[in-house]
Order: C-alpha cells, then structure tokens, then sequence
C-alpha cells in the first residue's frame, strides 16, 4: 500500500482501536532498529501499557491515547504535528493509518478521520495518510447514524429500517452455517450456504460504500483479502492511498 517492499525511514503508523496494539508491535518489529518509527496507538479503552515497552527505544517514539475516534484531531497530535513538519522536509517519509479489529462504526469514524484534511483550504496544502488498511469485521454493529456513506445507499432506495435489516444479515456471512432454529420456529427459506452468501453481498455493499467514500475525498480505495477464508472468515480488508494529482490540461493553441 505504500508503493514499497519495505518500510522506510521515519515512518509514523498510526493504529486504530489498538487494544494490546499488537498490530504496532508486528510493525515494529519489522523495522530495522536503525530506521526511526513514530508510533500513534488510539483506543478508547485503558490500554495496556505494557504491552506497548516493546514499542520504545533509541529510534522509536510513541504516543498512546486514550480517546474515542470521533473525538479524535488527528493532525494536533504532538508527535503527528512532529512527523509532519520532518515530512515536509523529506517527503520519502510515510504514515500508514492500520487496524486490525474496527467493529461497526468504527471503521467509518477512522475513515472520516483519514479523509480529514489540515492545513491551509487550498487543496495542494492537504495532509492525510500516504496508505490506509483496515480489516473490516463486525458489520452488523453498524448504525445508520454512524455509517459513512447514507447518501449511496439512499440513492439505491435503502431506509434506515432497511439499513437495520442488512446489517443484521451481515452476520450470516459468518455464522449462518452454524445456526440452527429455534425449536419450534418455521423453517427458513433458505439454506445455510444461501444465507451465507446473502450475508456475504450485505458485507460486501456496505465495503463499497467505505470506498467510494474514500474515492470521492481523493482517495484511491479498494478492497483485497488478506487470507483465505479458511484461515478467517473476516478476511477483507480496505487499502486506500491519496490519489495522484490529475495531471494539466494541455493548452490547445489559438
């Protein structure tokens, strides 16, 4: 996602909903122990702060917050506002924002919170990650009020009382085959494999409305998976970056 096979210097990652922040930790461990890593882990939880020693040394600086997304400025973030000035000076210089584990609302609030420019209006002024990759899972904690893009779903015709019904059915992409009625209740209508799959299309309409979010806010965004689903049944992610500058028009001679 950040165009390399490696990590560069004086990378800021950036971690959503850290927990145990174990994903940084993979990270850092990653890095030669020559290269710089800043390391931002956000939770609203109280995190384990010794989990998190691993994450210090000579070339490594952390800030561990405790605050929810939607509360969160990013930008004005000490040692955010440290890597950026250090960006602006060595533009090679990379942050990745990354989540293992976002449910529902969450991974719409990171995406607002990628999606959210600083500096001054003109948008060559703009700072927003250089890559975003979130695991998506738990679609069916997902509100209608928290959901980043309503507007595509009211233009396919989708209420909130639908919105409430398919983020339900959400959960069929991951338990359907184990369900079993309750006893005396009529059949279902469908299979388990049937209902799996619905459950798949539900997931997957409310995944592209996370990229086309992104997509209309200058993103390039996709979807990939990151293991077979034998390995996990919550195996998609979402990779984004800020899309390259359209190039100028050519002058047509008069």
């Amino acid at each position: 996602v950040l165009g390399s096979g490696d990590f560069p210097d004086g990378m800021c990652m950036v971690e959503m909903g850290a927990g145990k922040a174990g994903l940084s930790r993979t990270v850092a461990a990653s890095v030669p122990a020559d290269r710089r890593l800043y390391v931002v882990t956000v939770d609203r939880a109280r995190s384990k702060g010794a989990k998190r020693t691993a994450l210090l040394g000579p070339s490594r600086e952390l800030a561990n917050l405790r605050v929810d997304i939607r509360d969160l400025n990013l930008w004005r973030v000490p040692l955010v506002e440290k890597f950026l000035r250090e960006q602006r000076a060595n533009p090679a210089r990379k942050m990745l924002m990354a989540s293992k584990h976002l449910c529902g609302d969450a991974t719409c609030l990171a995406l607002r919170c990628a999606a959210q420019a600083v500096g001054a209006p003109a948008p060559a002024a703009a700072q927003r990650p250089d890559a975003v990759t979130l695991a998506l899972c738990c679609h069916h904690l997902s509100t209608w009020a928290g959901y980043c893009n309503r507007e595509m779903l009211a233009e396919l015709g989708m209420t909130p009382a639908d919105f409430d019904v398919m983020r339900r059915m959400t959960s069929w992409a991951t338990c359907a085959f184990t369900h079993q009625p309750a006893a005396g209740a009529p059949p279902s209508r469908w299979t388990a494999a049937e209902r799996e799959r619905i459950g798949l299309k539900c997931k997957l309409l409310l995944n592209h409305g996370r990229v086309r979010f992104l997509r209309e806010r200058g993103f390039e965004a996709r979807l990939g998976a990151f293991a077979p689903r034998s390995t996990t049944l919550e195996n998609v992610a979402l990779l984004a970056r800020p899309a390259a500058p359209a190039p100028p028009s050519p002058r047509v001679a008069h």
